[in-house]
């Protein structure tokens, strides 16, 4: 079976990660952190980008709707996009943990300083 618990709206959205090999992954990332955990859970149930996620904005995640707008500015074919996500799903708490703090203009994973971080294991 492969991995892909994606909302309806998503559903065009093919993963490609074994259920098998999905705990392991998830638990290798949590040892790096945060924001690595993240990634992946958003890799698995949205898709995009690494590039996309590590531009990403607090104000293009909307926690109480539960969506994500991708700005045209940031996509391949320049036209916006946005995916959703279930409350009280785990990408919902991982995304509720980098957001805390944060201002509407502060990238979703950032450096302690603000700045957009290049790799998940950066600091």
């Amino acid at each position: 079976m492969l991995r892909g618990s994606l909302t309806q709206r998503n559903s065009e959205r093919q993963v490609k990660i074994d259920d098998r090999i999905y705990p392991k992954l998830c638990e290798q990332a949590a040892k790096v952190g945060l924001r690595c955990r993240t990634l992946l859970e958003l890799g698995c149930e949205i898709g995009w980008r690494k590039n996309v996620w590590l531009k990403l904005k607090l104000k293009d995640v909307d926690m109480l709707r539960c969506r994500m707008t991708l700005r045209g500015v940031l996509s391949k074919n320049k036209k916006p996009y946005v995916a959703y996500f279930e409350q009280g799903s785990e990408l919902y708490h991982l995304l509720s943990a980098c957001v805390i703090g944060k201002g509407q203009d502060d990238y979703m994973l950032n450096r302690a300083d603000g700045k957009p971080i290049a790799c998940p294991t950066e600091g």
